[in-house]
């Protein structure tokens, strides 16, 4: 099934440029597949996103935040601070490696480090991508499922003073609600993109006045 998939993948986008002229190294974990918009709308409203995120950054020892939000159809868009770093491995392809977003970790996994979930025989080159590119020492995800979408919080940490993974497992609550008052921040931008009503995330219900006249 992969290797049908890898095959036309090849064929259809010239940017796969990591298995190309090779031979075809089937995905240890399943690919995440990507919202049409996965990550240009990150590099669309650069702006807000860092107006977004930018209380937390620095708070807990944290330099980057990405939330990755999953709809309904199983599509995953990604709103980061750094979109270079979801550019990087997406023009390449060799995100179908990246387990940190592949549904084999985040339907089954609360908490995991990118790089446990990193495809061992593209550890090394991930991992010089998102991470040693970008002066990242430990990346971590905490993931939780609202309605029929799935959210991927991703923290990552370049000091290499602390165990970023302890401190997050330690504190899961607190990164939740770190992670859930970005989200809704960035809701609006999310939902701007959508093209139908399924894919909206977290909409509150239309309520209806209702007064009461009675004494």
């Amino acid at each position: 099934m992969y290797y049908k998939y890898l095959k036309l993948y090849i064929k259809n986008n010239n940017k796969m440029k990591v298995i190309q002229s090779q031979k075809i190294i089937l995905p240890k974990y399943k690919p995440a597949k990507l919202h049409e918009t996965a990550f240009t709308m990150s590099f669309e409203n650069m702006f807000n996103i860092k107006k977004a995120y930018k209380e937390v950054i620095g708070l807990n020892n944290i330099d980057h935040i990405s939330i990755n939000i999953v709809n309904e159809k199983n599509e995953m868009s990604i709103i980061s601070l750094n979109p270079s770093i979801a550019y990087s491995i997406i023009d390449d392809g060799s995100y179908i490696y990246n387990g940190s977003i592949s549904p084999d970790f985040y339907r089954n996994k609360d908490f995991y480090t990118w790089e446990e979930a990193y495809d061992p025989n593209f550890k090394s080159l991930l991992k010089g991508k998102m991470q040693i590119a970008t002066g990242i020492a430990e990346g971590c995800v905490l993931t939780k499922k609202t309605n029929n979408f799935y959210v991927l919080f991703s923290f990552a940490s370049k000091s290499k003073n602390i165990e970023f993974k302890k401190h997050i497992y330690d504190n899961k609550q607190l990164f939740y609600k770190i992670g859930e008052h970005c989200l809704d921040l960035i809701k609006p931008i999310y939902n701007n993109y959508a093209t139908d009503e399924s894919e909206l995330i977290l909409t509150r219900p239309k309520l209806k006045l209702v007064v009461n006249n009675e004494v």
